[in-house]
């Protein structure tokens, strides 16, 4: 699973394996080492919750993207690209929220894309 964050918005892009994860055990988890620390781990994860819609909750080394169940299951079962959503905090203060499936590039690559999905679109 690829996570990108860019100003106030912030991507999950997931791979097929990571899909089925999601409809098996409602969730897949992924950390990443930012140091040498045992403590030095960002963990993130797409979980299948009962809330209305996507929210992301933040805590200390964790970022968690919740989706409600019946959406999330009907976007791992079928064509659809992503789920999009905002978050709305105090004021004016939103975050854009969106999951994607991940698509083999159509250039030239060295990353393993053995594991993503079709692109649908045949040509740049």
């Amino acid at each position: 699973m690829k996570l990108r964050i860019y100003q106030n918005s912030i991507r999950f892009r997931v791979q097929m394996p990571e899909i089925n994860a999601i409809k098996e055990t409602g969730k897949v988890v992924v950390s990443v080492q930012l140091g040498p620390g045992k403590d030095d781990i960002l963990k993130y994860s797409v979980e299948l919750s009962q809330v209305e819609s996507p929210e992301i909750v933040y805590s200390p080394g964790v970022i968690r993207l919740l989706i409600p169940e019946k959406a999330g299951l009907q976007w791992a079962n079928t064509d659809e690209v992503g789920i999009y959503a905002s978050q709305v905090f105090s004021g004016e203060d939103m975050l854009k929220i969106l999951l994607e499936k991940d698509f083999k590039c159509l250039d030239d690559t060295f990353e393993d894309q053995s594991e993503m999905f079709p692109n649908p679109k045949s040509t740049c």
